[in-house]
């Protein structure tokens, strides 16, 4: 049975992953309001707290970072796994989680970027080094060039979860004391596994970083431009990595594919 119970958790991990807790909080607090038409465009958190307030978009933020702690406790429960000895298994509802999110069959399979649920999870299993390596973030909220900091924090989220990776990594090979504490020992059962942490952050990385290339206006346009889909995704992809030109969605439709980013250079100069 516990082979048939496993394809039924995955689809459960899809379908909760959908929950658009964004677009529900945000037109709870302003009735009306679609995000896939507002602001970013994006249903996440961060477009809820531009449009809707901050304490919508914190709300959206819990629900949404909730979304797949509650799929692990589902999974803890159902299956009878346990954080010590089963990471592994349990990690991979997490693909599904944000997938669903991602790609919510309740929204026509227009989503987010997953990041929140991905949050989530760093925090859940790696709570003291989740906080350190999100502090450098905390600062862009000060910056005075609202957009250069968003293009800037970013880039740092990108590399958050090799770093958080390389951690777990270092954690499983040494007994580093406090800074290994996470949610999981309130439950007596402390990770063991940190090398499925490790893996998972990379595979966290991953999907983030292509949900959103595949989000971004520009390869839309570039596509419609005649280029090829894997020609433009990899130009967007770089484009992505560099701080100046990540935050640029909206390239003008008349200039060829790559035109725009030296046309930023020229205006700069």
């Amino acid at each position: 049975m516990q082979s048939l119970h496993y394809p039924v958790l995955l689809v459960a991990a899809y379908l909760i992953g959908s929950i658009p807790f964004s677009q529900i909080i945000a037109a709870l607090f302003r009735p009306g309001i679609r995000l896939r038409e507002t602001g970013s465009e994006n249903i996440g958190a961060t477009n809820v707290f531009v449009n809707a307030g901050p304490l919508a978009g914190f709300i959206a933020l819990l629900l949404d970072m909730g979304k797949g702690i509650f799929v692990l406790f589902l999974a803890r429960a159902w299956m009878s796994w346990s954080f010590s000895e089963d990471l592994w298994q349990i990690l991979s509802l997490s693909v599904f989680v944000i997938l669903g999110h991602d790609y919510p069959v309740f929204t026509g399979f227009k989503g987010g970027k997953g990041l929140a649920a991905m949050e989530g999870f760093l925090l859940f299993f790696g709570t003291a080094w989740a906080v350190l390596v999100h502090l450098p973030q905390a600062q862009f909220l000060f910056h005075k060039d609202r957009r250069r900091a968003m293009a800037l924090a970013n880039v740092l989220v990108l590399l958050m979860f090799p770093l958080m990776s390389l951690l777990w990594h270092i954690e499983s090979l040494t007994d580093i004391g406090w800074l290994g504490w996470d949610f999981t020992r309130l439950f007596g059962e402390p990770v063991l596994q940190h090398e499925a942490l490790s893996v998972f952050s990379l595979i966290w990385m991953l999907m983030f970083f292509m949900q959103r290339v595949l989000d971004t206006p520009g390869l839309r346009e570039d596509v419609k431009k005649g280029v090829s889909f894997p020609r433009a995704f990899f130009i967007r992809g770089l484009f992505e990595l560099f701080p100046l030109e990540s935050d640029y969605r909206r390239p003008d439709p008349r200039m060829p594919m790559g035109e725009e980013a030296l046309f930023r250079k020229k205006e700069k100069e």
